[in-house]
């Protein structure tokens, strides 16, 4: 899974550039028979535009195009999610969930100077899983986790400024309803960071209780993202 990035300064600001970044859960649990929308969270440490691609066997490079290249970006599983449709900004995945199984999705993250530009500053792979789970004989199809997440919980896209040498913590909390209740909570989370077993808030809420506190070396931008697990499986969206 070839990396590719210019180390020469930028011609607009003279500063070397940052690659994209992403927090997307390493596996994604989806429903059979159900249509989704994914979501692929990425940011950028300079605010330049993120655009996503399918990651190709072979081709030409874009940020090199002296450099052709036969080994393939997405390590033997390009295009294995089947009638899926990727879009390029905001990144997502518009795919019905037909056959059960599991797939694997490669894609190319690439950053841009405006978004006019055609020529990426920057590409880097993104590899995650997504498991299709059976529907149950005689079940009643349930495309969305019933589980919703308390209005105290960070929203999407939250920015947290956290002072040098301060903890930083907060809590993940879901509503519960009686045919849905709260499994598992996923984290994409810095290292360093401590997550509590699951607890009741209030009567019908529970969740988690985070804490980080930043080693100098982690001084900077991080990406922290999480969804919720119901028992069954189906899961919130990705904050």
């Amino acid at each position: 899974m070839p990396t590719t990035v210019v180390l020469r300064a930028r011609s607009d600001n003279g500063q070397i550039n940052s690659s994209p970044i992403s927090g997307t859960a390493p596996i994604i649990r989806l429903q059979q028979q159900c249509d989704y929308t994914l979501p692929i969270h990425a940011d950028d440490p300079d605010g330049d535009e993120v655009r996503c691609r399918w990651a190709r066997k072979e081709g030409t490079d874009k940020i090199i195009p002296a450099i052709s290249f036969t080994n393939d970006e997405c390590g033997g599983v390009c295009r294995a999610l089947p009638d899926a449709r990727l879009e390029s900004s905001p990144c997502r995945i518009v795919y019905r969930a037909s056959t059960v199984g599991w797939y694997a999705v490669a894609v190319m993250l690439e950053d841009f100077v405006s978004s006019g530009s055609q020529q990426p500053l920057s590409e880097v792979p993104l590899q995650f899983l997504i498991e299709v789970r059976e529907q149950t004989d005689g079940e009643t199809i349930e495309c969305r986790t019933r589980l919703t997440f308390t209005p105290t919980t960070l929203d999407d896209k939250h920015c947290v400024a956290i002072p040098p040498g301060q903890m930083f913590s907060t809590f993940i909390v879901v509503n519960e309803e009686e045919t849905s209740k709260l499994g598992e909570v996923l984290l994409v989370a810095p290292q360093g960071l401590v997550a509590t077993e699951i607890k009741e808030y209030e009567p019908g809420q529970r969740g988690i209780d985070v804490t980080w506190l930043p080693k100098p070396e982690q001084y900077g931008q991080n990406v922290f993202c999480f969804s919720a697990l119901d028992q069954a499986g189906l899961s919130t969206e990705q904050r």
